[in-house]
Parts: structure tokens; C-alpha cells; sequence
């Protein structure tokens, strides 16, 4: 039996909080010329964005806030991790660092004004994923944040943190010590 397109992208879609991105569609067989025609035929899919399309499925729970990230991951491709603030933000923890969004990325990038990229040399693996957005643990996120945040904001991160289940007791308490 022959699967079709929508068959392939629909997990990807689920996967990534409604984007496709083209990387991720030509690991499950669809091409970028295949996947430019397809969407370009439905209304419901948009070109959203560098190497992403969203795919509004009225049955998907697309998390409108973390639109932005999945859509940002889309096209940052597959070995970017996001880290730092950003993570925090994605979780709804805390905000910082005005709206930019920061990677860790093992080879250069081009240049874009709403992304900050960290070039590293040996690339750990991401340490979770939600909504398809590749992250940091928010341990090491909150880490990072401190500099970057006021000392009440930071302290209401760790605390939300501790509050989501995030980090345990003995580590919130090594945060706000410090």
C-alpha cells in the first residue's frame, strides 16, 4: 500500500507543534521540491518561515505561544539545541534577553537578527524536547539566565522551576544562594 504525503507529515506535524520542517519531512521520505508542491496545493499549510511550513490541522493542539520557537527550530535545523533564557521563556518560567532566541549550533550560521548563535565545538545532545523545539535542561538554562536577569525575575524563574518540577529542592536552593 502506498502512503501518502499527508500520511508521512502528519507525525512530523504532531511532533513539532503543527511545523514541518524540510529537514525533518526528507527523514520520512518526502523531498523539499515534493513537500513545496504539496503545500502549496493545501490552504490549510503556510510557508512560515526558512526551511518550515505549519500545518493548521483543526485536531492538533498547537501550543500558540511555542509557535514561535518550533517555527525558529524549523529552521535553524536539526543539530541546533536551544539554550539560556530562551529555554526559560519556551517553558514559561521567566523571560530575558528581549525576545531573541539563542542556539547552540555545532557549525556557523547565517546571520539573523532574532536568533543569537553559541558555535560549539563538541555538541552534547539536547537534554529534552517539547514541541519540537530541541532545549538545554532548564537547570543549566537557569544558570546562564542569571546575568541576564534582575535578581527578582531570576529568583520567580527558579522558583516556577521548582514549582513545574524542573529541578529539585536541593538545587533551587543552590540557585538562590548564589
Amino acid at each position: 500500500m502506498k502512503v501518502s504525503v499527508e500520511q508521512r507529515l502528519r507525525p512530523v506535524a504532531e511532533r513539532n507543534n503543527g511545523v514541518i520542517p524540510v529537514w525533518e519531512a526528507k527523514t520520512v521520505g518526502v523531498s523539499p521540491g515534493t513537500l513545496r508542491k504539496w503545500a502549496s496545493r493545501r490552504d490549510d499549510v503556510d510557508h512560515a518561515c526558512r526551511g518550515g511550513y505549519v500545518w493548521w490541522l483543526d485536531d492538533l493542539d498547537i501550543d500558540f505561544d511555542a509557535l514561535p520557537f518550533s517555527e525558529t527550530a524549523a529552521s535553524v535545523g536539526s543539530d541546533a539545541v536551544l539554550t539560556g533564557p530562551s529555554v526559560l521563556e519556551l517553558l514559561g518560567l521567566g523571560t530575558a534577553d528581549g525576545g531573541r532566541f539563542m542556539f547552540e549550533t555545532p557549525r556557523r550560521r547565517r546571520r539573523r537578527p532574532d536568533v543569537r548563535w553559541f558555535t560549539v565545538k563538541i555538541m552534547d545532545p539536547a537534554d529534552f524536547q517539547y514541541r519540537g523545539v530541541r532545549c538545554r535542561n532548564v537547570r543549566d538554562a537557569l544558570r546562564t539566565s542569571r546575568t541576564l536577569m534582575d535578581s527578582d525575575k531570576f529568583a520567580e524563574a527558579v522558583n516556577a522551576a521548582f514549582d513545574n518540577g524542573f529541578i529539585g529542592q536541593g538545587e533551587r536552593d543552590e540557585l538562590l544562594r548564589r
